[in-house]
């Protein structure tokens, strides 16, 4: 093996040849880690003439193409320019609860969540990704592994606000049953969402609601709402086809998995699945009148939200990527590397790296596309006033595993990131959507700054605005940011202050060994104390270290930052001990599943809830 070739190959492909962990050590990405990502891109390096034909593909590739559209500056907000600073309620949408609900948030739930929002003064409701996952499997809750980010979560259909359900005499009587009603009280009163009963009952109903729609309007093609749909179909075009055909095959095939479907089925424009649409019209299009209510009923929380005259309204979350078993990646072979995976090397969170087994949008193929797959992605997701764009860090360099390898023998791969932020700008400006990047980690020098020129909001987390055993000032935090507490993957404040989220890492064996665990407390305990410190030199505390998380404090310091968006979490302030997500688990925690301890109007009208809201409005942060 001819190794100045080979790493001259990987340089010229675009994998950096090694990376620097958060401890500051150095890891060389090794002879194999380059062979299996140069592989995975389809370029083959196992001897020195496979090395110097890849050479010469990438010489006859020329020079990287831009984009089409490209942009200086993203859209932002009026109420956010100049020194406008804002804040926003952050919730789970599948944790909500009304006395309507059906053991799931669904989205009038949150059309009233942001009603009430905007009369505390908050300027945005931010949500988990809303993706679409997996009807034939409930269970798989993740919504940052979804079967497609083109498409809407369909669980969250409010299934009685469904025009056809007042006219369905079938579906109302199907509801009505003791069975129904039994169920239903069930999931209601349940502390967790119970996500294969409620798809039953949800999808149950949502098929005789079609049946209804198909029956009286469909038939005639006459009637109003017929046109609507027809039209509905029309504007998302082939890609709403090719998901809707890959759920029905997926809800008759009994492989999980599409890439062990016979090979007749894996290819989307195969003769195999044109016969099979052209036999199961019906079923393909019941997945299409689902989107569609999903669309219409997420419509009306934006109506809801321009009502009220917030200056942002829905902030929703786009994710890095799509599971290797669903509709995008059956859909969108061509755009993605086989043979890897991406994730993130070891750090102090994920002592063990993470992979997070999404399949790497093969850099090459991108760029024959003009990135228009990408862009598709990032307008489809912009009917919303603002846009977070989780491990923006992927714009620049993704962390790419091999297949069969652990997460610390990944190497980094990077993209024309700065093609892509103007991209990004574009959509931004087309759609009047306001972008946040998730920049936590390891950040690639010159991407904040790239950011903030570009317009987009950086993320800050207290938790990690530490240094050298002291929390950051609030006067020091950089005005282009979004700052909150903790995000899905930290404990909440509550669970935070008493060390909870240790205990739990150590019930489930997530430690590698004792000394880390206590090295861990003894940091915490530091923390702890460091905070009360930071809030009495703010004025903001003058007693000794509470047995409690001081949030109303915290909020009152975090409000003082110049950043433009403040979102308070609502976990936060109900007090609740929880983490909503646990890295490194699947089974283990019921991550994607704790619901609220109660409903909506009891969360906004909670003392703390109004005291923090006056808090915020007396700090300037008011939407009113």
């Amino acid at each position: 093996m001819n190794t100045p070739s080979l790493h001259e190959l990987a340089a010229r492909a675009g994998i950096e040849p090694g990376y620097r962990d958060t401890w500051g050590n150095h890891h060389e990405a090794s002879v194999h880690t380059l062979q299996a990502v140069l592989r995975a891109m389809g370029l083959a390096s196992e001897s020195p003439d496979a090395i110097a034909t890849s050479l010469a593909r990438l010489d006859a590739r020329g020079a990287v193409v831009p984009p089409a559209e490209s942009a200086a500056r993203a859209w932002r907000p009026a109420a956010l320019e100049h020194d406008g600073r804002r804040w926003g309620l952050s919730v789970q949408l599948y944790a909500l609860r009304t006395n309507r609900t059906w053991g799931i948030g669904d989205f009038s739930a949150l059309g009233e969540l942001m009603r009430g929002a905007a009369a505390l003064g908050a300027c945005a409701v931010g949500i988990n990704p809303i993706h679409a996952l997996f009807p034939s499997r409930p269970s798989h809750a993740s919504p940052y592994s979804p079967s497609s980010r083109r498409f809407l979560n369909t669980l969250y259909i409010d299934v009685e606000a469904v025009e056809e359900f007042a006219a369905c005499e079938r579906a109302r009587s199907m509801v009505e049953a003791a069975g129904f009603q039994a169920r239903l009280r069930e999931v209601r009163e349940g502390s967790r969402v119970h996500y294969r009963t409620v798809a039953d009952l949800k999808y149950s109903v949502l098929s005789c609601l079609y049946d209804n729609f198909r029956t009286y309007c469909l038939e005639t093609e006459a009637s109003p709402r017929a046109r609507a749909f027809r039209e509905f179909q029309r504007r998302e075009g082939p890609a709403l086809r090719r998901f809707a055909t890959f759920h029905a095959l997926a809800g008759v095939r009994p492989e999980i998995d599409w890439r062990h479907w016979p090979q007749e089925y894996t290819d989307p424009d195969s003769r195999k699945v044109a016969g099979f649409a052209a036999e199961h019209a019906a079923a393909i299009e019941f997945h299409e009148y689902l989107q569609w209510q999903a669309a219409l009923q997420l419509d009306e929380v934006n109506d809801a939200a321009r009502d009220c005259g917030m200056s942002i309204g829905l902030y929703a979350d786009l994710a890095v990527g799509a599971d290797p078993t669903g509709a995008e990646c059956w859909s969108g072979q061509a755009f993605l590397a086989r043979g890897a995976t991406i994730g993130a090397p070891p750090d102090a969170l994920n002592l063990f790296g993470q992979n997070w087994g999404l399949p790497p949008p093969d850099p090459f193929a991108l760029a024959d596309a003009a990135y228009a797959p990408l862009a598709e992605i990032w307008r489809s997701n912009m009917r919303c006033g603002a846009l977070r764009i989780d491990h923006i860090l992927g714009l620049m360099r993704l962390f790419w595993i091999p297949v069969g390898t652990s997460a610390a023998e990944g190497a980094y791969v990077r993209y024309p990131w700065r093609e892509l932020l103007g991209l990004l700008a574009a959509q931004s400006l087309r759609n009047r959507c306001m972008v946040i990047g998730e920049d936590l980690g390891t950040v690639p020098e010159g991407l904040r700054e790239a950011m903030r020129d570009t317009g987009l909001l950086s993320y800050r987390l207290l938790y990690f605005e530490q240094h050298d055993g002291r929390f950051r000032a609030p006067r020091d935090y950089p005005a282009d940011a979004l700052v909150a507490t903790g995000t899905h993957d930290l404990p909440s404040l509550a669970m935070w202050w008493n060390g909870q989220d240790i205990d739990l890492r150590e019930r489930l064996g997530l430690w590698p060994n004792d000394a880390m665990r206590e090295a861990e407390f003894d940091q915490r305990r530091h923390a702890r104390a460091a905070l009360i410190g930071a809030l009495r030199q703010e004025g903001l505390h003058d007693g000794e270290l509470p047995g409690h998380a001081p949030v109303e404090a915290i909020h009152a310091f975090l409000a003082r930052t110049p950043c433009k968006l403040l979102m308070v979490q609502l976990e936060d302030v109900l007090d609740l001990a929880m983490q909503v997500n646990l890295p490194g688990t699947v089974e283990e925690h019921p991550n994607w599943r704790q619901r609220l301890p109660c409903t909506i109007a009891e969360a906004l009208s909670h003392p703390r809830t109004q005291r923090i809201a006056a808090i915020l409005e007396e700090h300037g942060r008011g939407d009113r």
